[in-house]
């Protein structure tokens, strides 16, 4: 059925939008545009909205979860997983915790590796950092250092500093990579940087062991500092270790003694070695057959195999 222009008075075929004479527009044609165009973009500001609403509500909810955790596990859990199955990254890689180590369910790592997995795919970084631990340690599936590098990469060019020392490491040792000392060196410098104490802890190892840069002892000591006081118990050790050895600093077997023991009492298993050593020689400390024996056990206990051997030595 065909229309009449009402302005030219010109018939026109029904599948055409504008008069063919004068292009005076079909009548109707303008109004109904209109009207859809506002219907449009009304449903687009409601879904806009809604979305907004329900991003949100959930991190509300998230949020409450996180604190009934601690105080209800399994009801902190079972809230968790609703936000979880709503798609929250956040919420996802928390499932994986809770998994992981049996809090408000059973422990399950396969579980918990697949809910690492939806959120390390949403680019949550911790997520990410977990999925190649899982790999590198065979947490819910087989061992694949090769796959545990490629995820700890993506978490340590996100800025995870646990992520950037896992993935300096697996450059040293040469796990599920080449190895490759620069570019171990480069991944502990990000961490250290970042203040993690681990970072500065392995900084201070390759500075005094010439891993990826120059030996510099002086260097390796004031990283082993930093990290000591964020009570790492390596770097403690290292420190009396520095002493010791007259490593960027002046010998001195009584503030090694000090050192040692700092870690020691930590349980740090090198320490309690060093400091059944030192008992035992009278080195910076009166000699004690029975406090020897007593720090070389402890270490011992921990699997210090020089320490089990002192221990046969003396007993």
């Amino acid at each position: 059925m065909g229309w009449v222009c009402p302005m030219c008075s010109s018939n026109n075929e029904s599948s055409e939008r504008a008069c063919i004479v004068c292009g005076e527009t079909r009548p109707g044609i303008g109004l109904s545009f209109d009207i859809q165009s506002q219907m449009n973009s009304a449903s687009g500001s409601f879904s806009s909205l809604l979305n907004a609403y329900k991003a949100v509500n959930v991190e509300e909810e998230f949020d409450n979860a996180l604190d009934m955790i601690k105080s209800n596990p399994r009801a902190g859990f079972e809230k968790m997983l609703e936000c979880a199955k709503r798609g929250y990254p956040p919420a996802q890689n928390e499932v994986g915790d809770c998994y992981y180590y049996g809090i408000g369910v059973s422990q399950d790592f396969s579980q918990a590796l697949l809910w690492f997995e939806k959120a390390a795919q949403q680019d949550i970084r911790q997520a990410q950092y977990n999925v190649g631990f899982c790999y590198y340690h065979g947490k819910g599936t087989y061992k694949n250092q090769t796959t545990a590098v490629l995820w700890y990469k993506k978490a340590a060019e996100a800025g995870h500093a646990g992520a950037q020392n896992e993935l300096g490491d697996c450059y040293y040792f040469g796990a599920g990579t080449e190895k490759d000392s620069e570019k171990a060196f480069f991944w502990y410098k990000k961490a250290a940087d970042q203040g993690s104490d681990v970072g500065e802890f392995n900084m201070g190892f390759c500075y005094l062991r010439g891993v990826g840069t120059a030996v510099d002892e002086g260097k390796a000591f004031e990283y082993f500092t930093k990290s000591a006081a964020q009570g790492n118990l390596d770097a403690e050790n290292a420190i009396g270790e520095c002493y010791y050895n007259g490593y960027g600093v002046s010998k001195s077997t009584k503030k090694a003694i000090e050192h040692y023991t700092i870690a020691a009492n930590g349980g740090s298993l090198k320490a309690q070695y060093s400091l059944g050593f030192c008992y035992e020689k009278g080195q910076g400390i009166l000699h004690s057959k029975r406090k020897a024996i007593e720090w070389y056990t402890k270490a011992a206990e921990q699997g210090h195999e020089e320490a089990r051997k002192a221990l046969e030595r003396l007993k």
